[in-house]
């Protein structure tokens, strides 16, 4: 054979090897550039997802924080004592019927919050909503009675309240309980 045959033999052979092998590379390339492609997107992905349920669990906290102090400010509301300071105070029943009103915007909140994130809890603040409702009657007509004048009937009213009262506390605690419950599992998850 001529060398000018074996010479143009071996430069296309060698030129078809290093195509193979840059097509090969090439190829190569691209899987890795995919896969790179494809764990900065699961990179991506995840941290959009992490913030996610960060500010999710920033906004669950909040709103038991809210929902905790409305149940509070329901159950101050509610109790005997307050019964009695706003009876001592001659309290107008415009003025009771004022801070009903707002009681009942936080309680329409109360419920709102419950249903976007405890709704296992729904029954219960509807319960309370509505112990809420006949300690306000009931209260209305204690502010109208002169204890000096008519003591049995004031004293029969109060007994109404407190009957009120005795059913709405365990619920509130049941409901605090749980939402303690529910706090401590978002921190000891969460929090280091």
């Amino acid at each position: 054979m001529d060398t000018g045959i074996i010479s143009l033999l071996s430069a296309g052979l060698g030129a078809g090897i290093t195509l193979l092998s840059v097509y090969f590379n090439n190829k190569n390339q691209i899987k890795r550039d995919q896969l790179k492609y494809q764990n900065d997107l699961n990179i991506e992905r995840l941290r959009i997802e992490n913030e996610t349920h960060k500010k999710y669990r920033t906004e669950l906290l909040q709103n038991i924080e809210r929902f905790n102090n409305i149940l509070g400010k329901i159950e101050n509301s509610l109790s005997l004592t307050n019964s009695v300071i706003q009876s001592s105070n001659n309290l107008s029943s415009e003025d009771f019927d004022k801070k009903y009103l707002s009681e009942q915007i936080e309680l329409v909140e109360l419920e709102s919050i419950s249903i976007a994130f405890f709704p296992d809890l729904i029954d219960s603040i509807k319960r309370i909503t509505a112990l809420h409702n006949n300690y306000w009657g009931n209260q209305r007509l204690l502010l109208k009675i002169n204890i000096k004048t008519k003591r049995e009937q004031y004293i029969s009213m109060q007994s109404r309240i407190i009957e009120i009262s005795n059913k709405t506390f365990p619920e509130i605690r049941n409901i605090k309980t749980d939402i303690l419950k529910i706090s401590k599992k978002i921190k000891s998850k969460y929090v280091a």
